[in-house]
């Protein structure tokens, strides 16, 4: 391969880090892919109106951009939305559910088919792991100013929920406690000034703040807002004749904002590729949940592992949009970390297209368990890289353990036989780093 046909970096970063609970700078957001229509009744016509409207909703949610609903292939999609439908079904709602009361449609949508509509016309696409949002909000009605939240003022409140449910982005309102008004005041935020809102913003840890102010009349709604968006604030103004519509609008550029920060755009051209080192990986289950991770990154379009060296494993990373937008996504996840000024060692690379391994077992290819335990006596002190699996924990991980131990030089274990009463497998082992690796692994049969 040329070296001018792609361009590799090294991105070194951490084993996988779960969110501490005070770690408020993404959130998972569920039912990006579902939507939840009015319907007049339940024919088909109104089924079909129903779900073209849900399937813009489903892309705006998707892409993060208000914009997508008027791209011309798109629209031209939405005459065949039923294609990208998986299942619906009716419900009837009353007047204690959020919403109005009456029939809906619950529409769930093809996430893949709707990620490749979106990557063929070169049109953002959002993760689920998205940066929260805090919330400031002054509000005067009258003679009367409060802070939003759900006891001062439960009606714009759950609007503003109900809009970013819609949008696909969690909203966290700020506690405005005794430690946020040591350093913050309701003047200050209705006054916009974004010093003492965002030194009170911090105890929150994310990187996106809303400050807003309202004023409510009887006839209009007008709202200032700055949006802190990783450091660089944007201004916004709304005007509307009602509080839904206005609030609606403030919900769309805000998330718009976000969105064009946060989505990803599929590169055109030749695709670069990026080395990714990550350390820790410490046993069985750090692998398997290292790799679904990666299999759920929308900032990857392809990835192989490389090299296995000790508990680190090197990844040859195709980003779909480039080095950037794969570093802004590690960062908002919080699952993978950085490693600052670690040092950079050759490992043994593993060569690309290993040879087929032999189906045998252990026994068949001259050494048991005994001789094997004998043989790994004499080389350096192992270092174990998982703890022993039994085969009912084994059960179902099995493509993990055979995809991890192919990638490892000199592995002494049978091949794992598909088909058949006996199914083989690795359930313990030890590896040696460096150059002659080994695994030692014993054969189970299952029924």
């Amino acid at each position: 391969m040329k070296k001018s046909a792609q361009a590799l970096y090294t991105l070194l970063v951490a084993a996988l880090l779960m969110m501490t609970a005070g770690l408020v700078q993404a959130a998972q957001v569920k039912g990006l892919y579902q939507a939840s229509i009015p319907v007049a009744d339940r024919s088909d016509a109104e089924r079909k109106r129903a779900v073209a409207d849900g399937f813009l909703q489903v892309l705006v949610r998707v892409s993060g951009d208000s914009a997508v609903a008027f791209q011309e292939t798109v629209q031209a999609a939405q005459g065949s939305a039923e294609r990208y439908v998986v299942q619906y079904g009716y419900e009837t709602r009353s007047e204690t559910v959020a919403g109005s009361a009456g029939v809906y449609l619950n529409i769930q949508f093809d996430a893949n088919g709707i990620n490749n509509l979106l990557r063929r016309n070169s049109l953002p696409l959002w993760s689920s792991n998205r940066p929260r949002i805090l919330v400031w909000m002054a509000w005067e009605q009258g003679l009367d100013r409060e802070l939003v939240n759900s006891n001062s003022m439960p009606g714009p409140f759950q609007m503003l929920q109900d809009e970013a449910r819609r949008r696909g982005v969690s909203l966290r309102f700020a506690d405005f406690d005794a430690d946020d008004q040591a350093l913050v005041s309701l003047g200050d935020i209705w006054g916009m000034f974004p010093e003492p809102v965002l030194a009170a913003s911090q105890r929150y840890q994310t990187p996106v703040v809303l400050m807003a102010k309202v004023r409510e009349s009887a006839t209009a709604i007008q709202i200032n807002a700055m949006l802190q968006l990783d450091g660089q604030p944007v201004w916004i103004e709304v005007a509307r004749g009602d509080v839904a519509s206005g609030l609606r609008q403030l919900v769309d550029q805000v998330v718009d904002k976000v969105g064009a920060k946060y989505a990803l755009v599929a590169s055109d051209g030749a695709a670069e590729q990026i080395v990714l080192d990550v350390s820790a990986v410490d046993g069985l289950n750090d692998y398997a949940a290292l790799t679904r991770y990666l299999d759920s990154l929308l900032a990857i379009t392809t990835y192989r592992m490389q090299v296995v060296d000790g508990n680190r494993i090197r990844f040859l990373v195709t980003p779909a949009s480039g080095l950037e937008a794969l570093e802004q996504t590690l960062r908002v996840d919080r699952k993978l970390v950085p490693v600052e000024d670690a040092p950079v060692q050759e490992p043994v690379v593993v060569p690309a297209e290993p040879a087929a391994e032999p189906v045998l077992d252990a026994t068949e290819a001259g050494m048991d368990d005994a001789a094997i335990a004998s043989r790994s006596l004499q080389r350096k002190q192992p270092r174990p890289l998982w703890s022993s699996v039994t085969a009912g924990e084994a059960e179902g991980r099995e493509p993990f353990v055979t995809d991890y131990l192919r990638q490892i030089p000199n592995t002494h274990c049978p091949a794992h036989r598909a088909g058949g009463a006996v199914r083989r497998d690795v359930a313990a082992g030890a590896v040696h780093g460096g150059a002659g690796a080994a695994v030692h692994c014993r054969v189970h049969r299952w029924p």
